[in-house]
């Protein structure tokens, strides 16, 4: 089935073959622990919607934007695809994007605590006002990231790749403890 351009309540399909959506909104929904299967989502904005836990095995997030959701616990490993994603003033504590190519997303104002980046390409991402508690950053490319006003983050520069990353000064001296550097 295929949706383009209108609002739709994903409470009222029935995933048990393909949907695609194209230009949706998805508003104000509790969506936690739907299967969302086997989907294509294409340039389509989440407002407030309760993501957490689903399961989207097999299913595609093309130039997408969540806000102000919950998508805790979401194991975008299982995606078929994501690209070009935004998440502005939303909850992604507990996801896994570990080996995912991430270039480009945004996270502004995201609470990503114990997210799992380990082995991805976050390229050029940018993570305003995030808090990054007790995320993993493991053989990581952070290349031209933005983390001035990320927090609550350890990045071991050793195991990671920050080349061009920027970070606070701050935090920057943090960075250096990594290599037994003590600053008075």
């Amino acid at each position: 089935m295929i949706y383009e351009d209108e609002k739709v309540d994903l409470l009222e399909v029935a995933f048990d073959t393909r949907h695609e959506f194209f230009n949706c909104t998805f508003e104000n929904l509790n969506l936690n622990q739907l299967s969302l299967v086997d989907s294509l989502f294409d340039e389509c904005t989440f407002q407030m919607c309760d993501l957490s836990n689903a399961t989207i095995t097999y299913s595609t997030f093309n130039e997408c934007e969540f806000i102000e959701c919950k998508l805790i616990g979401i194991n975008w490993t299982t995606t078929t695809r994501i690209s070009d994603l935004k998440f502005k003033q939303s909850n992604l504590s507990f996801n896994v994007f570990m080996g995912l190519t991430i270039k480009n997303f945004l996270f502004d104002d995201c609470l990503l605590r114990e997210s799992d980046f380990a082995e991805s390409i976050l390229d050029k991402s940018v993570f305003t006002g995030s808090n990054l508690s007790r995320s993993i950053f493991n053989n990581t490319s952070l290349k031209d990231c933005d983390l001035a006003e990320a927090s609550d983050y350890s990045i071991n520069p050793l195991n990671n790749q920050i080349k061009g990353a920027i970070f606070n000064k701050v935090d920057a001296l943090d960075l250096l403890s990594f290599f037994g550097i003590k600053l008075k």
